[in-house]
Protein backbone atom coordinates (compact mmCIF):
# COMPACT_ATOMS: atom_id res chain seq x y z
CA UNK A 1 0.00 0.00 0.00
CA UNK A 2 1.17 3.71 -0.89
CA UNK A 3 2.18 5.99 1.89
CA UNK A 4 0.09 9.00 1.62
CA UNK A 5 2.08 12.09 1.09
CA UNK A 6 1.66 14.44 4.16
CA UNK A 7 0.97 18.29 1.95
CA UNK A 8 1.22 20.19 5.70
CA UNK A 9 4.69 19.09 5.39
CA UNK A 10 5.66 21.14 2.65
CA UNK A 11 4.79 25.11 1.11
CA UNK A 12 0.78 24.69 1.92
CA UNK A 13 1.85 23.46 5.34
CA UNK A 14 4.12 27.12 5.65
CA UNK A 15 1.60 29.26 3.86
CA UNK A 16 -0.86 27.64 6.38
CA UNK A 17 1.44 28.34 9.47
CA UNK A 18 1.82 31.70 8.21
CA UNK A 19 -1.85 32.90 7.96
CA UNK A 20 -3.60 30.64 10.74
CA UNK A 21 -0.72 32.88 13.08
CA UNK A 22 -2.35 35.93 12.54
CA UNK A 23 -6.18 36.09 13.06
CA UNK A 24 -6.59 39.22 11.12
CA UNK A 25 -4.63 37.59 7.75
CA UNK A 26 -6.84 34.02 8.55
CA UNK A 27 -10.10 35.68 8.33
CA UNK A 28 -8.78 37.10 5.12
CA UNK A 29 -8.00 34.05 3.68
CA UNK A 30 -10.05 31.57 4.98
CA UNK A 31 -13.23 33.93 4.16
CA UNK A 32 -11.73 33.88 0.08
CA UNK A 33 -10.48 30.57 0.03
CA UNK A 34 -14.03 28.96 1.64
CA UNK A 35 -16.27 31.32 3.00
CA UNK A 36 -15.47 30.58 6.77
CA UNK A 37 -14.88 33.08 9.14
CA UNK A 38 -12.06 32.19 11.81
CA UNK A 39 -13.46 34.35 14.88
CA UNK A 40 -15.14 31.50 16.34
CA UNK A 41 -11.85 28.86 16.53
CA UNK A 42 -9.90 31.66 17.89
CA UNK A 43 -12.56 32.83 20.83
CA UNK A 44 -12.37 28.92 21.55
CA UNK A 45 -9.00 29.01 22.48
CA UNK A 46 -10.01 31.07 25.65
CA UNK A 47 -11.53 27.69 26.93
CA UNK A 48 -7.63 26.79 27.14
CA UNK A 49 -6.60 29.60 29.43
CA UNK A 50 -10.12 28.62 31.80
CA UNK A 51 -8.38 25.20 32.40
CA UNK A 52 -8.21 24.03 36.32
CA UNK A 53 -4.31 24.10 37.42
CA UNK A 54 -2.65 20.89 36.36
CA UNK A 55 -4.97 19.94 33.18
CA UNK A 56 -3.49 18.28 30.27
CA UNK A 57 -4.23 19.81 26.81
CA UNK A 58 -3.97 16.95 23.79
CA UNK A 59 -3.89 19.19 20.51
CA UNK A 60 -4.14 16.92 17.81
CA UNK A 61 -3.19 17.66 14.96
CA UNK A 62 -1.42 20.81 15.98
CA UNK A 63 -0.37 22.54 12.96
CA UNK A 64 1.16 25.30 14.05
CA UNK A 65 0.29 25.16 17.70
CA UNK A 66 -2.44 27.92 17.61
CA UNK A 67 -4.32 26.70 21.16
CA UNK A 68 -0.53 27.19 22.81
CA UNK A 69 -1.24 30.76 22.67
CA UNK A 70 -4.24 30.27 24.80
CA UNK A 71 -2.06 28.22 27.93
CA UNK A 72 -0.72 30.74 30.69
CA UNK A 73 2.56 30.41 33.28
CA UNK A 74 -0.16 30.42 35.90
CA UNK A 75 -2.03 27.55 34.50
CA UNK A 76 0.72 24.92 35.49
CA UNK A 77 -0.77 22.87 32.75
CA UNK A 78 1.07 20.37 30.32
CA UNK A 79 0.15 20.66 26.62
CA UNK A 80 1.02 17.69 24.57
CA UNK A 81 0.55 17.79 20.37
CA UNK A 82 1.10 15.10 17.82
CA UNK A 83 2.30 17.09 14.48
CA UNK A 84 0.68 14.92 11.20
CA UNK A 85 4.04 14.99 10.17
CA UNK A 86 6.07 13.66 13.35
CA UNK A 87 5.96 10.04 14.30
CA UNK A 88 6.42 11.08 18.16
CA UNK A 89 4.07 14.20 19.98
CA UNK A 90 6.42 17.08 21.38
CA UNK A 91 5.62 17.87 24.43
CA UNK A 92 5.68 21.07 26.54
CA UNK A 93 5.23 22.17 29.95
CA UNK A 94 3.73 25.84 30.81
CA UNK A 95 4.11 27.10 34.11
CA UNK A 96 5.88 24.91 36.91
CA UNK A 97 4.02 21.52 35.88
CA UNK A 98 5.88 18.55 35.78
CA UNK A 99 4.96 15.93 32.57
CA UNK A 100 3.21 12.98 33.54
CA UNK A 101 4.47 9.75 32.51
Amino acid sequence: MAQARNVCAGPFGAVYDFYIERPRLARLVLGAMWGVDPRPFYRSLTAVAELPSGATVLDVPCGGGVALRGLRPVNDSYYATMPSAAPAGLRTCVGGCTPPD
